[in-house]
C-alpha cells in the first residue's frame, strides 16, 4: 500500500490567531446567585406573611370574643384612623392600590439596596413567594 505525500499549502504563511473570547454577556453564576437569594427571600417573606396574617386574625377573634363577653370595649374608629394613617402614603384619606404599590416599591428597594443582581433577585423573589 502506497501512502500519498501530504500536500502543503503555501498560501497561508503564518497561523491565524483567533481573537480571545470575551466574557459572556450574561454571567450564569450571577443569575444563579441572585435567583437563589431571591427564592429564599420570597419563600421566607411568604411564610412570615402567613404567620403575621394568622396572628392578626387570631388577635381579632380574641378581641371580638372578649368584647362580646363584656371584658373589653374596642374603639374601632380609632383603630381605623391608625390603620389609614400608617398605610395611606399619598394622604388622600383612602388606602388604594397606589398606596400598596408605593409600599411594594419601598419593600423592593429595601431588599435590593446595594445589591447588583436586582433583576434576577426580584424574579427569584416572585417565584419563591408564589410557590413558598
Amino acid at each position: 500500500m502506497a501512502f500519498k505525500k501530504p500536500i502543503l499549502c503555501e498560501a497561508i504563511q503564518e497561523p491565524t490567531i483567533l481573537p480571545q473570547r470575551k466574557s459572556p454577556l450574561v454571567n450564569q453564576t450571577e443569575l444563579t446567585f441572585g435567583t437563589v437569594l431571591g427564592l429564599c427571600a420570597g419563600f421566607l417573606t411568604k411564610k412570615l406573611g402567613k404567620l403575621a396574617a394568622g396572628l392578626i386574625g387570631t388577635g381579632f377573634l380574641f378581641l371580638q370574643y372578649m368584647a362580646s363577653k363584656g371584658y373589653v370595649n374596642v374603639n374601632w374608629k380609632k383603630l381605623d384612623r391608625h390603620y389609614r394613617q400608617s398605610l395611606d402614603t399619598d394622604r388622600d384619606g383612602k388606602v388604594t392600590g397606589r398606596d400598596i404599590s408605593s409600599h411594594w416599591d419601598n419593600f423592593s428597594k429595601l431588599l435590593t439596596h446595594n445589591f447588583q443582581f436586582k433583576s434576577t433577585f426580584l424574579v427569584g423573589f416572585a417565584i419563591g413567594f408564589r410557590y413558598g
